[in-house]
């Protein structure tokens, strides 16, 4: 029972010491997961983490205590985190479930690093890599979108892995009756408010009268797929190698090219130069290449950058911007300051709500005192990230920030060291470590969206 699950734990052969640990709601999935986990690797590896979103009242509540009773009664150890996710939707405008998703992941790295667990575990099984995998077709998503969700994937300092994903729900029921196991029904599955459980309901019971053996078909189907995307892509990378050269891609005769290696180069390139990619975009450049075309022309891209074609060559064009100007400013109460004609920061406090909700245009810090000095970087700047010391110069190369935009980066100085830097976060020191802490939270804005939006 559960032999594809099984097959997949053997394959992975994790380390005889390895701590996992696993992704527990109290529904049926993860409720097989972790009977079929302690069965496999021993309860004393396994750490079971519920989190408790704050959104069903009652009823989540009613999760948290049976999911306590069931770890324990597998001798495995656990531990609940709680937020408050409505709350968190006013503050951030992002959707219940992308908040939720992203407290979740959060949380799952937090409690990896604190009890030293190399791995989580997860209970997506086939019916949601089938999901995932319309959804992402309704997107229009590319052959890597169709892939759908990796069995295994890097989250932080830690592997994420998914045992269940050759098994449909179906057989996860079946094995939760044979070993007599109990398990608890979100109500929010039975509704179709949400995409996903619209094609649980509804779609995915027709492929399955096309084919009973749909949803392990599919996964063939999309791992072909990732195969060819990743064969594909290596292609391109180097195609992609022999026609760079600094900022500077070779592009006269690159649509001569296949158009999956064409394609698949420029967003190679894109991606090195901090620039968006998506198939307009694509379309656009090979139009300035086109038979009669002139040698010179521009593209417009989102966010206002421009690429340039130079006879044969295509590079970066970004606009001439404002420079940034030395400041002082106070993070001592909510304020906004204008640091360019099109770039503004806005300086609120509030009680930290965790790193998912931090981003390259949403920075918290500790609370400070006395003044603060916005400035450009300096020759010499350095940086403190969680392994020491390193030069803006060489991570501004390292993040692909355009080398028109790195004297337009804001550096927050304060009391002759750097506390702050808009892309990279906090120094080290700075930075917030637990939720709810007070926190200042600082928002850059570009009037006009561009680079220095985050996009």
């Amino acid at each position: 029972m559960l032999a594809p699950a099984v097959q997949f734990l053997e394959t992975l052969a994790l380390p005889a010491d390895a701590r996992i640990l696993v992704g527990f709601s109290g529904g049926a999935d993860s409720c097989a997961l972790l009977h079929l986990l302690a069965s496999f690797f021993g309860s004393g590896r396994l750490v079971a983490l519920h989190v408790n979103h704050g959104i069903r009242g009652e009823e989540a509540l009613r999760d948290e205590v049976f999911a306590k009773s069931f770890a324990e009664s597998l001798n495995v150890s656990f531990l609940c985190r709680r937020a408050d996710v409505p709350a968190l939707v006013k503050t951030t405008g992002d959707s219940p479930e992308d908040t939720a998703r992203k407290v979740r992941y959060a949380a799952f790295e937090e409690v990896a690093a604190s009890q030293g667990c190399a791995y989580v575990a997860m209970a997506h099984h086939g019916d949601d890599f089938a999901e995932t995998f319309f959804l992402n077709l309704a997107r229009g998503s590319g052959s890597r979108g169709l892939s759908s969700i990796p069995a295994t994937r890097p989250l932080g300092d830690v592997t994420v892995i998914r045992p269940f994903l050759g098994v449909d729900r179906k057989e996860i029921e079946e094995y939760c009756a044979y070993h007599h196991l109990e398990y608890v029904t979100d109500s929010t599955n039975l509704s179709d408010l949400y995409a996903r459980n619209k094609l649980r309901h509804h779609v995915l019971p027709v492929m399955r009268e096309l084919n009973p053996a749909f949803t392990k078909k599919l996964r063939e189907a999309a791992d072909a797929l990732s195969e060819d995307d990743d064969y594909l892509t290596s292609l391109a990378q180097r195609e992609y190698a022999s026609r760079l050269a600094g900022d500077t891609l070779l592009a006269a005769d690159l649509f001569s090219l296949p158009a999956p290696i064409s394609s698949r180069v420029l967003k190679l390139y894109l991606a090195d130069m901090g620039l968006p990619f998506n198939r307009a975009v694509c379309l656009s450049i090979k139009a300035l290449f086109a038979s009669g075309h002139s040698p010179s022309g521009t593209v417009s891209l989102p966010g206002g950058c421009t690429l340039a074609r130079r006879y044969d060559y295509l590079l970066p064009g970004l606009e001439v911007l404002p420079p940034l100007s030395r400041m002082e400013i106070s993070l001592e109460k909510d304020g906004t300051y204008q640091l360019t004609p099109d770039l503004s920061l806005i300086v609120t406090h509030r009680p930290f709500p965790g790193p998912a909700f931090c981003s390259p245009s949403t920075i918290y810090l500790r609370p400070q005192t006395g003044s603060v000095l916005v400035r450009p970087r300096q020759s010499g700047d350095e940086w403190v990230g969680p392994n020491g010391k390193k030069s803006l110069k060489r991570l501004f190369i390292d993040r692909k920030i355009p080398k028109a935009e790195r004297e337009r980066i804001p550096v927050l100085e304060a009391g002759g060291r750097i506390i702050c830097v808009y892309l990279l976060g906090p120094s080290f020191p700075e930075r917030v470590d637990s939720i709810g802490q007070p926190a200042i939270r600082l928002d850059f804005v570009k009037n006009n969206g561009g680079y220095l939006n985050g996009t």
